[in-house]
C-alpha cells in the first residue's frame, strides 16, 4: 500500500515533466518513407548523418530531440529505494556512445547545437522534494550533463540562459522554455511552432539566422512538423528521423497513459 501511494504521485511528476515524449516509440507509420523528404537513419554512424553534419557552417542551426535520441528514456522503478539512485541520473544512458564527441565537434566548428524537447517547464513539488531541481528544465539539463553533452556555453554567446516565452502561451499553461540551450516545448504539442518562436527571438536579439537547419528526432510527426515548417520559413533543412533507440513505453508509463491521457505518458 505505502509503495502504490508513494509511487503514484511520483510517476505523475516524472510523466508531467516528459510531456508528450513518451506516446509512442520510435516507430514509424507503414506509409512513411524518404519520398516525404525525411531521412530514416539508425545510427550516427551513417554516411548520410556524417556528410550532412560535415557540412553544416556556422550559419548552420542543429537540432537535436533529446529522449531516444540522444539518451534512452528513463525507466520507472518499480521499487522505492532505488528512486535514490535517479537523483544523480544514474539512469540515464547515452543512445549512441559517440553523441557527446560529436555534438562537442560541431560546437568547436562554430556551429549551433540546440536540443528541442517535447518536456514541461516550470516549478514542480514533486521534483524538487525528490529530486532538488527547482524546474523540469532544469531537470532535463542535468539528464544530459550527466551523460556529458552540453548545450548552454556556445549557445549563451547568443542567447541568455534562461528565456521564457510567456508572450506566447495563448493557451494559458506552462509556456516554452530555453534553457541552457535546450529548448522545452512546455504545454506546447507542436516542435515545428515552438522551434520558430526560438527562431523569432534569435532574429530580434543576435545576427543569427540560419541559412540551414538540420534536425534530428524518433518521432515521425516531429520530424514531419519541422520539416514543414523550415518550409514555410524558407530556410533549407534536412530532417533525420532517428530509429536507433526504438524503446518500448515502461508499463507504468503506459498504464498512466491509460488513465490520464496521452498527456500524461
Amino acid at each position: 500500500m505505502f509503495k502504490t501511494i508513494f509511487l503514484a504521485p511520483l510517476i505523475l511528476a516524472l510523466t508531467l515533466c516528459a510531456g508528450t515524449s513518451a506516446q509512442t516509440g520510435g516507430t514509424t507509420s507503414p506509409e512513411f518513407d524518404e519520398s516525404h523528404g525525411i531521412t530514416i537513419i539508425n545510427s550516427y554512424n551513417e554516411k548520410k548523418v556524417i556528410d550532412a553534419l560535415a557540412s553544416a557552417d556556422e550559419k548552420t542551426l542543429v537540432v537535436f530531440d533529446v529522449d531516444e535520441t540522444l539518451i534512452k528514456r528513463p525507466r520507472i522503478y518499480m521499487e522505492t529505494k532505488k528512486y535514490v539512485e535517479t537523483k544523480k541520473n544514474k539512469d540515464i544512458k547515452l543512445i549512441e556512445d559517440c553523441i557527446p564527441q560529436m555534438i562537442s565537434n560541431l560546437q568547436s566548428r562554430g556551429v549551433k547545437v540546440i536540443a528541442l524537447t517535447k518536456f514541461d517547464t516550470g516549478h514542480n513539488p514533486l521534483i524538487k522534494s525528490i529530486f532538488g531541481y527547482e524546474s523540469c528544465e532544469e531537470m532535463r539539463y542535468e539528464q544530459l550533463k550527466a551523460v556529458g553533452i552540453n548545450f548552454a556555453k556556445p549557445m549563451k554567446k547568443l542567447l541568455p540562459e534562461y528565456i521564457n516565452f510567456d508572450e506566447a502561451n495563448i493557451l494559458g499553461q506552462n509556456p516554452p522554455v530555453f534553457y541552457k540551450g535546450i529548448m522545452c516545448n512546455g504545454s506546447f504539442p507542436d516542435k515545428g511552432d515552438v522551434l520558430e518562436i526560438l527562431l523569432e527571438k534569435l532574429a530580434q536579439t543576435t545576427n543569427f539566422y540560419p541559412s540551414k537547419v538540420i534536425f534530428f528526432d524518433d518521432q515521425q510527426r516531429n520530424v514531419t512538423s519541422v520539416s514543414n515548417k523550415m518550409k514555410t520559413l524558407e530556410i533549407p533543412s534536412t530532417s533525420f528521423l532517428y530509429t536507433g533507440g526504438n524503446n518500448p513505453i515502461p508499463r507504468a508509463q503506459r498504464h498512466l497513459r491509460r488513465i490520464m491521457g496521452p498527456r500524461y505518458a
